[in-house]
């Protein structure tokens, strides 16, 4: 008796991948299994786990499999990040998964970290099988060994795409920082000097210069406050200094390279300076490859507004 209708639509739904306890949950019986294994309809990967042979092998796959060896696993960390879309981690091709306690429990080929601390609050059940932890937990586990400035950066993503609020990232922080717990300085630290009245960067290369003029001296700047021009139209700066009436805009070769695009901020930027505000266009090559430059360039434009 090949495989029903029911198992195939599990399949379909969970990239191909059977816990032992869904095939039974299915009707499928021990017999059956070993059937089906041998003649190659399922394959056995790990123990208690199954694919249907001829799915195509995917990454999702092999966090399903993860989770499916075990109630326990979750998918963490880099692995974590990577479903999540969060910057700033590399790449990556391993499955990186947490468990609570130490349950003696090695899925196959996967790192494997250990905690005494998995709240519910801090897992993501998806219907697929996949159980990962939030943005929150996975920038608290990745504070361990990410810099500074790419654990602020991954915050701003995490607030600008509403995963989560600042006081929910805070909360998260009173809960998990403990002496001696991996990320807990890090995270702090970066949480602790971020202004509740900031709103969230927009993009990693907006992240990047901000900190770079912060730590060369320059005031903490509004982010995307929302300025009329004298047409009544409304501009959201990436970086605004009112005191300074200055305004420095990040923009990507990808969004702007085109015609029409450039004159609408050339239109923009002579509206901004009826306003008396001068505005400093960089570009995402800037930051990339140059940024010590455009830093120069922008302190030195700051300090003539000074002294003017």
């Amino acid at each position: 008796m090949p495989l029903n209708r029911a198992h195939r639509a599990h399949a379909a739904t969970h990239h191909g991948v059977f816990a032992l306890r869904d095939l039974r949950r299915l009707g499928a019986s021990d017999h059956q299994i070993e059937r089906w294994t041998r003649s190659g309809e399922l394959l056995h990967p790990t123990t208690n786990v199954y694919v249907l042979n001829g799915v195509t092998p995917s990454y999702d796959q092999r966090i399903g499999i993860a989770c499916a060896a075990h109630g326990g696993v979750v998918a963490s960390h880099r692995t974590a990040a990577r479903v999540l879309g969060l910057r700033r981690v590399g790449t990556t091709d391993g499955v990186e998964v947490t468990l609570a306690g130490d349950s003696g429990i090695r899925p196959a080929d996967v790192i494997v970290h250990h905690t005494r601390l998995l709240r519910p609050c801090d897992v993501i059940f998806r219907p697929d099988g996949i159980r990962h932890t939030t943005a929150a937990r996975t920038l608290f586990d990745l504070s361990a060994t990410l810099p500074d400035d790419a654990v602020e950066s991954i915050m701003e993503q995490i607030l600008d795409r509403r995963l989560h609020t600042l006081p929910e990232l805070h909360a998260t922080a009173r809960e998990l920082r403990a002496r001696g717990r991996p990320g807990s300085s890090r995270f702090g630290r970066v949480l602790g000097s971020r202004p509740a009245w900031r709103r969230p960067a927009a993009s990693d290369l907006e992240v990047r210069l901000d900190i770079a003029l912060r730590r060369r001296g320059m005031p903490m700047a509004l982010r995307r406050v929302e300025v009329t021009l004298p047409d009544r139209s409304t501009i959201h700066p990436d970086l605004w200094w009112p005191q300074l009436r200055l305004a420095v805009e990040v923009d990507h070769v990808g969004w702007h390279g085109g015609r029409v695009d450039s004159q609408y901020d050339k239109r923009r930027d002579r509206q901004v300076a009826r306003l008396g505000v001068q505005t400093i266009r960089v570009t995402d090559l800037d930051v990339k490859h140059q940024l010590h430059a455009a830093v120069d360039d922008i302190l030195a434009i700051a300090r003539l507004r000074v002294a003017a």
